[in-house]
């Protein structure tokens, strides 16, 4: 494998030269998946390829979709000819300034999946795949917005993506498959894996995430986030309130019985991180928030009142909570406001019908407040 990267002759000093079979990335492949590609087009494995043309880096021993060692682009621009701009569009490092603030190659970014690296074992789901885009693929390989936690749909397809193995349940490790696009522990296509259709709702969120992504900038209500990570910092917040601690399944619940969707989700832990979650749950999790984030923050708030989820639970265990998140907390949620009872709402809509001429939700709002049952008393009776 030297002799991919050297050119020997006459005692004279070697000379860098391009790889005999030098593949492109695909549009929107991952670094590791690419280099995996490479490795089985010279007929190596991923491990044999890697050390040999970087004896001294460990390369599939760390998350090398976080960050390209100079090295590694090094090595990759003379083998492949490809330039650094696009080796580092391969890698999550893109995201930096867009998604979240800072990128930490070693360590948990927002919103990006952890794929749990501990030697050749991979101990979190953080890969996931759509089983028709690998199908259809001339090439299979891997997007890199398959490692994002917003991204749990397939909008081609209109499918739910997977985390693990249709047939046995492991893990995703191509880096361990003579294919990357078969299973590394009982060599079924991944192709062949049956996902579930795709929830309105939750291709709705990942839609408005996406957009922010293209943007860096995105609007929530009245909110405008002219830096695009704090906007995805409170969608944060907010699926934090949904995701973990004690009262996360009352307010999914609450949001269940009002506005739709599914409340059953993974196992709710007081610090759990929506990273950590399961595509299927983070699915079932992002199709409740979106419910919630139409007309932000009234529906959200009325929400948490319904669930008991009060000022204090809502900024629970988050440090330097983004302004918007932290205002509509301040301003909804505080136990301190009185929340009226159905009975009381209902009384006040008649004394607005009586005296109002023009008797709304606006008006109403008012009286009793944002409440859910001044909500659904003017949604049934605008």
């Amino acid at each position: 494998m030297r002799a991919f990267n050297r050119r020997s002759g006459g005692g004279s000093p070697t000379a860098p030269r391009s790889w005999p079979l030098a593949s492109m990335p695909r549009p929107g492949e991952l670094l590791s998946s690419w280099v995996n590609r490479l490795a089985h087009d010279h007929g190596l494995l991923p491990y044999a390829f890697t050390h040999s043309i970087w004896p001294t880096k460990p390369l599939l021993a760390r998350d090398l979709d976080s960050f390209a060692f100079p090295e590694v682009s090094e090595a990759l621009i003379i083998g492949t000819g490809v330039t650094k701009d696009q080796i580092r569009q391969t890698t999550l490092q893109q995201f930096a300034g867009i998604v979240f603030g800072h990128h930490f190659r070693n360590g948990l970014n927002q919103w990006v999946n952890p794929i749990g690296v501990r030697g050749r074992e991979r101990r979190q789901h953080g890969l996931q795949y759509c089983p028709r885009c690998l199908a259809e693929d001339e090439i299979p390989y891997f997007r890199l917005s398959w490692r994002l936690t917003f991204v749990t749909v397939c909008h081609r397809h209109g499918f739910q993506l997977l985390d693990q193995c249709g047939k046995c349940g492991a893990i995703l490790a191509p880096h361990r498959s003579p294919d990357q696009s078969v299973c590394y522990r009982c060599r079924t296509a991944l192709s062949a894996a049956k996902s579930e259709p795709a929830s309105a709702f939750a291709d709705a969120f990942q839609l408005r995430c996406e957009l922010a992504l293209s943007q860096g900038w995105a609007n929530l209500g009245d909110d405008h986030f002219a830096y695009s990570p704090l906007f995805f910092a409170t969608l944060r917040a907010i699926c934090k309130t949904l995701s973990s601690g004690t009262r996360a399944d009352r307010l999914r619940n609450a949001i269940a019985e009002w506005l739709g969707g599914d409340p059953t989700g993974g196992e709710v832990r007081p610090r759990a991180e929506i990273e950590y979650l399961r595509t299927i749950d983070r699915h079932r999790l992002f199709d409740l928030c979106e419910r919630v984030l139409h007309g932000w923050p009234i529906k959200y708030a009325a929400a948490c009142q319904e669930a008991g989820l009060w000022h204090s639970w809502a900024m629970k265990d988050l440090r330097n909570a983004p302004f918007a998140y932290a205002h509509a907390a301040k301003n909804y949620l505080k136990r301190s406001n009185y929340v009226p009872t159905a009975e009381e709402v209902q009384a006040a809509a008649k004394y607005l019908i009586r005296t109002h001429p023009n008797p709304n939700r606006e008006a109403l709002r008012h009286l009793v407040g944002e409440t859910r049952h001044a909500y659904l008393h003017f949604s049934a009776n605008p």
